[in-house]
């Protein structure tokens, strides 16, 4: 994860849940030591912005969680501490605990699609806490992408995903995050071996607009403020600097795209509005339109260049070597096929209890991880001993593929 950040710009928050359960079991002092290795190998990693030390802890696990992120602010203070509840209503037992609280709630599910859910909770939490919030949109089901296992989790579509992300950003939230990739085979943004998912379009353009706009909405105070114009949502921010009101106008019509008439102030990220797709939302400023209009250009000048310069890096890094890296990129991208297909065969070989199929489930599953750790090397431009590992990989897979029936 690191190398990939290093390679590609992007920051990560590092997940290191489990902690806590060795902190019920050992003691404080016994993971002290471990907290600090960890620490210390990543304080002075530019990329790392933060850790997550514990995923929807209710009130009984507060000491555990609290604990563990005492543990990582004491070994790493430069670094964000946090951990994500699944309901605002916990909110006041973490509240003296944390400077941000991070909530998540997935709403899209076989029992229903109510994305009423991520409103209820935004106000419920502003409501308790002064505190700024990130929120964890879903992006994910969880029927495999390899298997027939019933789904629960729903993969939201893409206009749910933009209502839910608008959502979240018109009452205040001072982020939006979501699980782009699992270890296990889910439908997520992105698969195990880095193919994109149905939502990896969608996610990247909501991406693109909160980078360019994303300055001035850190800057802004949720007033609680509603109306509705047609099918659309209008929500009121305030903006102290410059002095102005920020509506956010979100359609709420999942399925058709509608025209928004300004009649005062201004679009911010256009000269003349478009029609506005199904979830998706505009930014209008009351006044100082060309001052934020400049500065939402600045900000989208310098996040190209943020995402440009790391594709020059490594360029350079690679140096003659670029045909030798090409070639390693197309052993791994040939390698793709053949895993997925072994991901489905050992799955439904083993669920069916054929005999002999648990060696190969745990062998396929070992070379994954090992394709993972060699993408990650390749995508970081290190191409020291790579040629010959991924040559051994590429053999691996077409070995467990003779063995194994495929269809």
């Amino acid at each position: 994860a690191v190398a990939s950040a290093h390679a590609t710009g992007l920051s990560v928050n590092l997940d290191v849940r489990g902690f806590d359960a060795d902190l019920l079991e050992h003691g404080r002092d016994f993971i002290d030591g471990a907290v600090a290795r960890v620490a210390e190998t990543f304080r002075n990693q530019s990329v790392i912005l933060g850790y997550t030390v514990a995923d929807e802890p209710v009130p009984s696990d507060i000491w555990k969680a609290v604990g563990v992120k005492q543990l990582f602010e004491k070994h790493d203070p430069t670094k964000l501490v946090v951990y994500s509840i699944a309901d605002a209503i916990w909110a006041p037992d973490f509240d003296p605990f944390t400077t941000l609280h991070v909530l998540d709630k997935y709403p899209i599910n076989v029992d229903g699609r109510s994305l009423a859910y991520v409103s209820s909770q935004m106000d419920r939490i502003n409501e308790i806490t002064d505190k700024p919030v990130w929120f964890i949109v879903q992006a994910f089901g969880d029927k495999q992408w390899y298997t027939d296992k019933p789904a629960y989790m729903l993969v939201p579509t893409g206009a749910e995903y933009r209502r839910m992300v608008y959502m979240a950003i018109a009452r205040g939230a001072k982020g939006v995050m979501f699980y782009d990739w699992f270890h296990k085979p889910w439908q997520t943004v992105v698969d195990r071996y880095g193919n994109p998912g149905p939502l990896y379009g969608v996610v990247s353009e909501t991406g693109r607009r909160i980078a360019g706009v994303g300055s001035i909405l850190l800057r802004c105070e949720e007033t609680g403020a509603t109306s509705t114009h047609g099918p659309f949502e209008i929500h009121e921010l305030k903006l102290p600097n410059p002095e102005t009101t920020i509506l956010v106008a979100c359609n709420t019509d999942m399925k058709k795209p509608h025209k928004l008439t300004v009649d005062v102030g201004a679009e911010l990220e256009g000269e003349s509005l478009t029609s506005v797709l199904p979830g998706d939302a505009r930014f209008i400023a009351l006044t100082h339109v060309g001052q934020l209009k400049a500065e939402i250009t600045a900000n989208v000048q310098r996040e190209q260049i943020r995402v440009a310069r790391p594709d020059r890096s490594i360029t350079a890094r690679w140096g003659n070597a670029a045909d030798e890296m090409k070639r390693i990129g197309d052993v791994l991208d040939d390698c793709v096929p053949a895993l997925g297909e072994q991901e489905k065969a050992v799955t439904a070989a083993v669920n069916k209890a054929r005999p002999g199929m648990v060696e190969a489930f745990h062998q396929h599953h070992q070379i994954g991880k090992q394709y993972d750790l060699l993408r990650a090397q390749w995508i970081a431009g290190n191409r020291e001993g790579l040629a010959e590992l991924v040559d051994q990989l590429k053999r691996r897979v077409e070995f467990l593929s003779g063995t194994i029936d495929l269809h």
